[in-house]
């Protein structure tokens, strides 16, 4: 397991297989560039994971959704990128 952020992956030369982030990409700067640069270092079949947990006040399921529902959009302009979203109550 290697920690770091995006800026670190140009000095790793093995590809990925998965990455996994917690409540990290309401962070990016510039989401599709950032996501290419991920894909960019995984595997043919590698996977991305991320998880994202409303912090604010008062959050609900409905919060956790909408962000979801902005990433799709997002990774739908980036080939061959599936994204799927599982919501627990």
């Amino acid at each position: 397991m290697l920690c770091g952020g995006l800026a670190d992956l140009r000095s790793i030369s093995e590809p990925f297989t998965k990455v996994f982030s917690v409540n990290v990409m309401q962070f990016f700067s510039n989401p599709v560039e950032d996501l290419r640069v991920i894909r960019t270092m995984m595997t043919a079949g590698g996977q991305v994971v991320t998880v994202h947990q409303p912090r604010h006040r008062g959050a609900t399921s409905q919060d956790a959704i909408a962000f979801a529902d902005r990433w799709q959009s997002t990774s739908s302009s980036l080939a061959s990128s599936a994204c799927g979203f599982n919501g627990f109550d």
